[in-house]
């Protein structure tokens, strides 16, 4: 289905992503340089069109040098790749080897709302209860339902984190092997993960119990389980349906901001042309699977609050907080109206009615905020860098921490730019752009939703896995489905 939308779309968003993230790194140093502050439309619109520029050259450069490429280099792109097997195997062991080595040499401390999730786990084991008075949904409960079981059974943070850091790691890298194999690319999975286990961010990150690792280990499962539903026959595909409506229910109670993200890829179906009983089919089967999970906490929430919320109380304030006079694309502690004393879902939905009408009373300030939270999500990827040696007490000098943020960026805007290139080659394989499709759907997805909250390099980390799967179907030189990469 997803091939339907041919080339040209591909590479307009191809061309648009590497461009923001380009340009993003410019105003990332310069508003970080300024301490914040929001910079105004020239300091915008003039590194996005440079960037647009360049990486429209580049690209046109690439397709002549595509075509003209020497003999010599097709022979090194078509030798026998080592079997996937393999390499899924030194992705895990290298993986694994590196974030237990790193994790023991640093031991950062958890801070900010990662030390939140550990406080209510630790509440979970110990006094049988989630929330305090006025927080009683505030944070999703997902991540400190992971955690709650390592620290009943008397694991430490350190191996906590260990455990977690791991666990998050396998599963990512399976799940890029599996939803590539199922595409008939398990090269190219396996590719992904081996690049995943060297990421510099994902492996700094994996120093401490993030919950955006958890929540990109989940995403590759999800795109499959909907994938395999979707083109199932029968019952089967009702099953392979709540299976995805059971992952979909579990990323849900961790990250419920991903509510939205099967709904709208079934309408992306639907107008592709897929047929509206079989998208009917897979949406009861996920909706089902996603009440199976959700509906429990749903039901907590309304004893505890004598108000519904579905799965946290927190959306409304953080919509407004990245949406009035004093927000400058990134996390603000306040905004402009704080809001005292009322039910804490009341609290919420005034929050929500307070953001809706700035933004409607505000139009240009808030389109100037969105393309500010864009560049900064798509041109900073240092957030493990961030929150290991700034916020986790890891001791470095500023030129070092410097170098190391900056580390973990460039590999992130080298992805971008190189899935620019690729899908701009003539001849692509018509089947590829499916896999290339599905791997930037979360990224799509995220993009969107933080350039209405609140922006960050933390935000872009989830995406990390699948944009790493999407890169390697563009490299890749097969034709059609089912074919090796």
């Amino acid at each position: 289905m997803l091939s339907r939308l041919g080339p040209s779309p591909l590479r307009t968003v191809a061309l648009l992503m590497a461009s923001l993230a380009l340009a993003g790194l410019l105003v990332t140093v310069r508003f970080q340089a300024s301490g914040n502050v929001l910079p105004g439309w020239a300091d915008l619109l003039l590194p996005f069109a440079l960037a647009l520029l360049l990486v429209t050259g580049l690209r046109l450069g690439w397709a002549r040098f595509d075509v003209r490429r020497p003999a010599s280099t097709d022979a090194l792109r078509t030798a026998q790749p080592p079997s996937p097997g393999l390499l899924l195997s030194t992705a895990l062991l290298l993986g694994l080897g590196l974030r237990v080595s790193l994790l023991l040499l640093l031991q950062p401390m958890a801070s900010s709302d990662t030390a939140s999730y550990q406080q209510l786990a630790a509440q979970l084991v110990a006094e049988h209860r989630y929330g305090v008075e006025g927080a009683r949904a505030y944070w999703p409960p997902g991540l400190p339902f992971v955690l709650a079981p390592g620290m009943a059974l008397g694991l430490g943070t350190l191996g906590l984190t260990l455990l977690y850091g791991a666990a998050c790691f396998v599963l990512t890298a399976y799940g890029l092997w599996a939803l590539g194999s199922a595409l008939g690319r398990p090269h190219a999975g396996a590719w992904a993960a081996c690049l995943l286990a060297i990421w510099p961010g994902h492996v700094l990150c994996s120093t401490l119990t993030e919950k955006e690792l958890l929540t990109g280990g989940f995403l590759p499962w999800l795109l499959l389980a909907t994938w395999q539903a979707g083109t199932a026959v029968g019952w089967t595909r009702l099953r392979l349906a709540l299976c995805a409506g059971l992952v979909n229910g579990a990323l849900l109670l961790l990250q419920p901001s991903l509510q939205l993200l099967l709904p709208l890829a079934g309408v992306l179906a639907l107008l592709l042309g897929a047929s509206w009983r079989r998208v009917l089919v897979v949406a009861v089967g996920v909706l089902l699977g996603t009440a199976l999970l959700v509906t429990p906490w749903a039901l907590r929430n309304l004893q505890v609050l004598d108000r519904p919320a579905l799965v946290s109380s927190n959306g409304g304030s953080v919509l407004y907080r990245a949406n009035n006079e004093l927000a400058n694309g990134v996390y603000q502690p306040r905004g402009a109206i704080e809001l005292k004393g009322g039910g804490e879902v009341q609290t919420d939905a005034q929050y929500k009615r307070l953001a809706v009408e700035w933004i409607v009373d505000h139009p240009l300030q808030f389109a100037r905020l969105s393309l500010n939270k864009m560049l900064l999500f798509m041109g900073d990827h240092s957030y493990g860098a961030f929150v290991v040696f700034k916020r986790g007490g890891v001791e470095l000098q500023r030129h070092a921490y410097l170098l190391t943020r900056l580390l973990c960026t460039l590999p992130w805007v080298a992805l971008c730019l190189l899935l620019a290139l690729e899908v701009c080659r003539p001849q692509r394989p018509s089947g590829q752009s499916v896999l290339v499709w599905l791997g930037l759907l979360p990224l799509l997805y995220l993009l969107g939703i933080h350039a209405v909250f609140e922006s960050g390099s933390k935000y872009n980390l989830p995406a990390l896995p699948t944009l790493l799967l999407a890169v390697q179907a563009a490299l890749s030189r097969t034709s059609g489905l089912g074919r090796q990469c």
